[in-house]
């Protein structure tokens, strides 16, 4: 096959696009309502990208803020605990013991604290 036919390079060897983008892409499928498509391309062509460029940016966007969201709530979560009223705190901590016995360990629930 000519060299204009294999324009890609792959570990020294000259490949297909085809070829390039098994080893360098992953394909999703991704399913919208009819009608979505256009709305979504129309948005990415205002924006001057295409629509995989557009749909790549606004998960990587989504991941970010999802972390940070999660970041958050990770360092505020052992604080709950203590604003909870004491009435709450017995209810989960009743809870908690029951859980420990369905589970299979006893009066132990507390475990190794």
């Amino acid at each position: 096959m000519p060299a204009k036919d294999k324009p890609y390079i792959i570990d020294g060897e000259r490949v297909t696009l085809e070829e390039y983008r098994k080893t360098k892409y992953e394909d999703i499928r991704l399913r919208v309502p009819i009608g979505k498509k256009d709305m979504i391309q129309a948005h990415a062509a205002r924006r001057e990208e295409s629509l995989n460029g557009f749909v790549n940016r606004a998960i990587d966007n989504q991941v970010e803020r999802d972390n940070r969201n999660e970041s958050a709530q990770i360092k505020s979560a052992p604080d709950m605990f203590f604003q909870l009223n004491p009435e709450e705190k017995a209810h989960i901590e009743k809870r908690r013991l029951m859980l420990g016995k369905l589970m299979g360990n006893g009066d132990n629930a507390k475990g190794a604290e």
